[in-house]
């Protein structure tokens, strides 16, 4: 979660004040008891929210099987909470390793190119 919302930690400030404490324990900002995850996945969608107000936010986060549990339950947690705001939210996941927090999520299976089209992509000029 620290990587996906370093760049609008400047946003921070601009939250609600259970949501910014929980967020700056949770991001080792601050000393605190461990925050309840669903302020910290709060904390992260109003952040994304207010980052989405001046330009449309889309978050990436690749091989998201391999990410730890508590950040798996944010970001699940936010990713069933985006309706209105400007923001997109892409998680890639091995079939096999679908975590627990992203079981309710829309999907699209995605599968490796032909034969054929691959060695074509690996000859291509860059």
């Amino acid at each position: 979660m620290h990587q996906l919302l370093i760049g609008f930690l400047p946003l921070i400030d601009d939250l609600p004040v259970p949501q910014r404490q929980a967020l700056q324990v949770a991001f080792g900002l601050t000393a605190g008891p461990a925050p309840e995850p669903f302020l910290v996945g709060l904390a992260c969608l109003t952040l994304l929210s207010r980052a989405a107000a001046e330009k449309p936010v889309l978050t990436i986060a690749d091989d998201a099987h391999w990410i730890d549990p508590e950040s798996a339950l944010v970001l699940g947690l936010v990713a069933r909470r985006l309706y209105a705001d400007a923001v997109g939210m892409l998680l890639t996941v091995a079939e096999s390793g679908v975590p627990p927090a992203f079981g309710r999520l829309p999907t699209s299976e995605v599968g490796g190119l032909p034969a054929d089209a691959a060695a074509k992509l690996g000859r291509a000029d860059t």
